[in-house]
């Protein structure tokens, strides 16, 4: 049997308060005046793994420097 596909959440280096003002205080600009939109703050990357534990592990390894947000979701 194939492994399932998840999707994790990347942040974009240098865009984490953007994230957090966009998606938990539902701001629309961002600290600098600049509109925010989910695209140009993050990514969701696709990954295939046994569970979703998993796939955060997987998405870590292969953005170290990145902030990745553990809110794994089945695609």
């Amino acid at each position: 049997m194939s492994k399932p596909t998840y999707l994790v959440t990347v942040i974009h280096l240098g865009r984490e308060d953007d994230y957090y003002d966009f998606w938990e205080l539902g701001l629309d600009r961002g600290r600098s005046g600049e509109r925010l939109t989910a695209d140009i703050l993050g990514f969701m990357e696709p990954v295939r793994a046994s569970n979703k534990r998993e796939a955060y592990v997987l998405v870590r390894s292969k953005y170290p420097n990145h902030q990745v947000i553990n809110n794994v979701v089945k695609a």
